[in-house]
């Protein structure tokens, strides 16, 4: 029930309108697909060529449709994982060279070095950026130490993102302006 509380919470303050209606059919956050019961190889060996390898722990996945460890993270978001689904896709779009890693609670977001770290929870996402000088403000905050990354490291600048109305042009330029560290 709370779900589709927030669900219709969301639309209202879109204007009555569905939350992702101005974007692509492409770049719309999707449900992940159901995901089938593996039968253990010793009940069947023809069962045993169905189960698909396990997926490399370390490995960048640089598509935009998610999958393995990335897909666990996300469930994390709970309700705001369709924004991180937009959030990732809009990166991706910005950014086409964008490489995706899951850490421990967040994503690093590199084309090759780490820009952007997108922390997950399920009280607001946090968006860190290497911005360098850019100026704070209101919206854009100072980076944390670790910044989603790893204690010994920061990106400058923060975002936090608990609406779909956030990923808007000037989140696109901020996307556009962040650089590699290191």
């Amino acid at each position: 029930m709370f779900s589709k509380a927030s669900w219709l919470e969301r639309i209202h303050h879109n204007g009555g309108k569905p939350i992702y209606a101005d974007v692509p059919k492409e770049a719309a956050p999707r449900r992940p697909p159901r995901r089938r019961e593996v039968v253990p190889a010793a009940a069947s060996p023809a069962a045993a060529s169905l189960v698909p390898p396990p997926p490399t722990p370390a490995a960048p996945i640089s598509a935009p449709t998610l999958a393995g460890d990335l897909d666990a993270l996300l469930a994390k978001a709970k309700a705001y994982r369709p924004l991180a689904q937009l959030v990732l896709a809009k990166i991706k779009s910005v950014r086409p060279g964008a490489a995706f890693m899951a850490r421990e609670s967040s994503i690093a977001i590199g084309d090759p070095g780490v820009f952007a770290a997108l922390g997950i929870s399920g009280k607001e996402l946090r968006l860190h950026l290497a911005l360098g000088d850019h100026p704070f403000d209101d919206v854009i905050k100072k980076g944390q130490a670790g910044g989603g990354l790893g204690k010994s490291e920061t990106l400058s600048h923060m975002l936090v993102l608990t609406d779909a109305r956030q990923v808007d042009p000037r989140f696109v330029d901020l996307v556009a302006l962040a650089k590699a560290n290191g």
